[in-house]
């Protein structure tokens, strides 16, 4: 029996017997005698830092996000609890110092709790701080991209995602299998929005053929960058997120120096287009609206197809009182 699991065991046990403890299941919990013990070390991480006896919505999305991650094929990471005290001893003090997250001025409860940070097993520095909306969406996608885990987010599919990780780094004729049998999946679809994020995995297989891993790197930052860009209609900002919830699927099973380079590379490809747009030339936004336009448009009437409908064959009531008034009218005068 491993040192490792009996660390782990004694965390598990301890939890139970603190009175009144707030203890998620599906965690463990660290403090400052057992965080290094466990932490860098043969498991991936994800640790909350947050108050004794944190509730709200906050919270609740945590515990969503909990359910998720034990309900998902992920043997090598483990969801921790730093509790932090902001009265009388602060056992745990140390471990906000040291990942900056002291509350500033000793004001309490410290604003900068909860506080998510990802640490990658075998190492101390591969450290991410999560600085997103704190949603069980928001951290399941950090997780997807940190971990390289297969999470069942808004948009994915799970039989989809089976053929997505590691398409990349498979044969060729292994390749064509997937994509038929992808294809076969979608076709099967009968719910609107199942279908076009289908389409949209089809278009993913097609350009990682095609292109690599590059090309989940650059929809990523692609995608990324237009949502950030200021006004978008809801059902577009919607179609993205989904989207971005299904890229890191492909790099699940592919290796740390194959996405690295895919990710440079896309960071090169930005800063290129950022240049170009300074000296007056538009090749960067073209190239985004190409992207954005009649794919996206598509996407959107295909699955808003069935509510315009509905309101094509409902007249508003105002219109029909209108028409029954002029009728009343023409009578009158006759």
């Amino acid at each position: 029996m491993s040192r490792l699991f009996l660390v782990l065991a004694f965390a598990s046990i301890c939890c139970s017997f603190v009175s009144g403890s707030s203890h998620v299941h599906g965690t463990i919990e660290l403090d400052a005698a057992n965080f290094d013990k466990v932490v860098g070390k043969q498991y991936d991480i994800l640790v909350k830092f947050d108050k004794e006896y944190p509730n709200g919505e906050k919270e609740d999305e945590f515990k969503k996000l909990v359910k998720l991650v034990t309900e998902t094929d992920a043997p090598n990471l483990l969801l921790a609890v730093v509790s932090c005290a902001d009265y009388g001893e602060k056992p745990n003090e140390g471990l906000l110092a040291r990942f900056k997250l002291q509350s500033d001025g000793g004001s309490s409860p410290n604003p900068k709790l909860p506080a998510y940070v990802f640490i990658k097993k075998n190492s101390s520095t591969a450290i991410r701080r999560y600085t997103g909306e704190i949603t069980a969406n928001g951290l399941g996608l950090f997780l997807k991209q940190e971990a390289r885990i297969l999470l069942e987010l808004p948009g994915t599919n799970k039989r989809l995602d089976k053929f997505a990780a590691g398409f990349n780094s498979s044969t060729s004729d292994e390749k064509q299998s997937r994509i038929s049998k992808a294809e076969t999946i979608v076709k099967g679809f009968t719910d609107k929005r199942e279908a076009v994020d289908g389409d949209f995995y089809l278009k993913a297989f097609k350009n990682v053929e095609a292109d690599g891993l590059d090309y989940i790197a650059s929809e990523t930052a692609r995608v990324q960058k237009l949502l950030k860009g200021g006004s978008i209609p809801d059902a577009r900002r919607r179609n993205f997120e989904r989207r971005l919830n299904i890229l890191p699927s492909f790099y699940v099973g592919e290796s740390d120096a194959s996405i690295s380079s895919a990710e440079s590379n896309a960071k090169k490809a930005v800063g290129k287009a950022a240049s170009s747009k300074s000296t007056g030339t538009t090749a960067a936004d073209k190239k985004a609206d190409a992207g954005a336009g009649a794919a996206e448009k598509a996407a959107e009437k295909k699955a808003d197809a069935g509510a315009k409908a509905t309101e094509a064959t409902s007249p508003p009531k105002a219109a029909k009182k209108k028409k029954s008034t002029k009728k009343k009218a023409k009578k009158d005068e006759l």
